[in-house]
């Protein structure tokens, strides 16, 4: 069984039995831009009996060489991992996950789709920053306006580095 999973605000858990060579999985993924990463999985685990030349990811066609600040690459075993950090709606596109057997390649399609972050109005303004606590430091916080926003981000605060 081939399966692919991604996590994000909704995702996509597809199999596929031993027909999985004829198949084209297509979802789509949804990253926030207020959560601030997104991830992709693909278990090769039903290939185990065929050799896996090559295992790489594409995005936009383009193949993504190896980890950076942007992408991390992971794997456990059979499972491939792709971490989207610092999600921006630059990172919508199309995502795959290609392994290369010994005649043809297989490949699982991810349509990925960034929504933008809507702090700036689901809160109000800062507040002024505090007087200096017990630990000389100051604080200042946002306070929701929207319903759920608490929910969504929790408390929203900021610590002011310069000495009390």
């Amino acid at each position: 069984v081939v399966s692919t999973q991604s996590t994000g605000s909704s995702g996509i858990n597809a199999e596929y039995g031993k027909q999985w060579y004829q198949r084209r999985v297509r979802g789509t993924i949804t990253f926030r831009e207020d959560i601030g990463s997104g991830t992709l999985m693909c278990d090769l685990s039903s290939l185990r009996e065929v050799r896996v030349e090559r295992f790489y990811w594409e995005i936009d066609g383009e193949e993504l060489e190896e980890s950076n600040e942007k992408y991390t690459i992971t794997e456990d075993g059979p499972t491939k991992r792709l971490d989207v950090n610092d999600v921006t709606e630059d990172d919508t596109g199309t995502y795959r996950c290609v392994a290369e057997l010994q005649y043809y390649p297989i490949a699982v399609r991810f349509n990925v789709t960034v929504i933008a972050s809507t702090k700036d109005i689901d809160f109000g303004s800062w507040t002024p920053f505090s007087v200096c606590d017990k630990q000389n430091k100051k604080f200042r916080f946002r306070t929701c306006v929207e319903e759920e926003c608490i929910t969504k981000y929790g408390y929203v605060y900021e610590v002011d580095t310069e000495e009390c």
